[in-house]
């Protein structure tokens, strides 16, 4: 039997495959990102799918929606948890990315801000200035980033299992809250 380098055409089914599955990867982090930062911030997850799962239409903007309900002053840290899984993930497991910082901003760019109003990106910047406010830092510092980063990076396992999850399965709240349970526990003696 031919191998995919020998059979025309072959190659390039094979790289897309690949690509495809690379994205799915992403996007799971990066959904998978705002699912748990919902959770945890006493949101209600509603939905966490891919919105093509098969790439049809390449030109779609969003690959992954988390439909949720969520506190009006836990939005923000919702909304950031989704580019930094995107980031973290990139970080750790694609060969061309090794700075963490570069691998956040092609997340907010991925995002679609530009030409999405309504994407994670665009959300995030327009609440700036309340944050900046809330938080007694100046918008261009974004202090508040900090403190996030070391509260997601805790997170980290539930993210990561949520995205395995978002893989192979729909996912709802209640297995979130189990993730949760499970990779937070506390071992008693």
């Amino acid at each position: 039997m031919a191998d995919e380098e020998s059979r025309p055409g072959g190659a390039e089914v094979d790289h897309r495959a690949h690509a495809v599955q690379k994205i799915l990867r992403q996007t799971a982090r990066h959904e998978a990102g705002h699912a748990v930062a919902v959770v945890v911030r006493g949101g209600y997850l509603e939905e966490l799918l891919f919105v093509d799962p098969h790439f049809a239409d390449q030109t779609a903007i969003r690959t992954g929606i988390a439909r949720h309900r969520t506190p009006d002053e836990h939005q923000p840290f919702v909304t950031f948890a989704g580019p930094w899984a995107q980031a973290k993930w990139m970080v750790e497991h694609d060969p061309d990315v090794d700075d963490f910082d570069e691998a956040l901003d092609f997340a907010w760019e991925w995002d679609g801000a530009e030409v999405d109003l309504d994407s994670d990106a665009a959300r995030y910047v327009q609440r700036f200035a309340d944050l900046a406010q809330g938080t007694d830092h100046s918008v261009d510092s974004r202090q508040w980033e900090i403190a996030w980063m070391e509260e997601l990076e805790g997170l980290w396992p539930v993210i990561t299992e949520v995205a395995i999850l978002m893989l192979s399965s729909r996912v709802t709240h209640a297995m979130v809250e189990e993730v949760l349970r499970r990779q937070t526990m506390v071992p008693t003696e």
